[in-house]
């Protein structure tokens, strides 16, 4: 029971960190993140095992990798104080990934954990719906209409909408993996992946949604025994791949700064970013230093990957 109500806890605490984001933007050190990394120890410490399993030293294994691998590039960094600081995240993050591990391995718990989760989901669906409601009443959203009242809640209510609508899907999903597939669940997700990308006029959901079923089901007819279904996959992954570098060397870069919504020149300052330091990248946040800098940073995170951490940590990330 102990270990069932911490590990509810968690999902919760996100969901009210969202809910007074605005008001608090600083929260997440002070508050969420040393709560969730609390609940994670008791819970690791409550299952009564001292000794890591097979497979939690694994997990340990790669994550020692990865950190290791950036620490080098946050002390290479331009800035390696700043770097250092959001290293030090990054291994609280691994930490609260094996400790939790432990207590998932038990049934009960994870279902607890993946029904917290989806409550989470819901409450950032009906978060996302009522600041739609607060800023554009009942009316029908439209890309144009939802653009600017995105830019409204982030200057007003500093609530980033793009994070929200992913994060809603993400927790759905992470959820729903350890649930039983029901009807009424997929129903909420559609629902959830319906609002989450009409009502914040992010394409981000909707767009990773489409690419992940058609990555699955690519992957599956590779997989397949049936010859036709190998071929068919092969032929559309040449097709993809072609129509793809077709259409980007065909377009203008107006036309693709249009396109993607000046993007396009956002990721051509990651580029030249990375082209500086290749190997080693300029360091966590260094996109801060940009005299171009806006929120959100270079909107791509393999840009980002990188720019701030060069080959050495993007070869780790990946």
């Amino acid at each position: 029971m102990l270990s069932m109500g911490l590990v509810a806890l968690i999902p919760i605490t996100l969901l009210f960190y969202r809910l007074l984001y605005g008001p608090e933007p600083h929260l997440e050190s002070s508050i969420c993140r040393p709560a969730i990394l609390s609940v994670c120890i008791a819970l690791y410490l409550a299952s009564g095992r001292s000794w890591p399993t097979t497979n939690e030293q694994k997990l340990i294994g790669v994550f020692a990798i990865l950190c290791s691998t950036l620490l080098v590039t946050s002390l290479l960094a331009t800035n390696p104080a700043r770097a250092m600081q959001e290293w030090v995240k990054l291994i609280v993050m691994c930490v609260i990934a094996v400790t939790l591990c432990r207590a998932l391995m038990n049934n009960t718990v994870a279902t607890t954990f993946g029904t917290a989760l989806v409550i989470s989901s819901i409450g950032l669906g009906v978060l996302i719906v009522v600041t739609y409601v607060r800023y554009m009443g009942f009316t029908l959203p439209s890309y144009s209409a939802t653009r600017v009242f995105k830019a409204a809640a982030m200057d007003e209510s500093g609530l980033p909408l793009n994070p929200l609508a992913f994060e809603c899907i993400f927790t759905f999903l992470s959820g729903m993996c350890l649930l039983r597939g029901r009807k009424v669940l997929c129903f909420l997700g559609g629902v959830l992946l319906l609002f989450s990308s009409a009502l914040t006029g992010s394409r981000a959901p909707l767009a990773v949604f489409t690419l992940s079923c058609l990555a699955f089901g690519v992957f599956q007819g590779l997989r397949s025994k049936a010859m036709l279904l190998r071929v068919v996959s092969i032929f559309l992954v040449l097709v993809l791949t072609a129509a793809g570098i077709v259409g980007v060397a065909s377009v203008s870069p107006q036309q693709l700064s249009r396109i993607t919504e000046g993007r396009s020149e956002i990721w051509s300052v990651a580029v030249h970013k990375f082209a500086i330091h290749p190997l080693w990248g300029n360091g966590y946040l260094s996109v801060e230093d940009d005299p171009t800098y806006i929120v959100g940073g270079y909107h791509n995170e393999y840009l980002t990957a990188l720019a701030e951490q060069g080959l050495i940590g993007f070869a780790a990330v990946m």
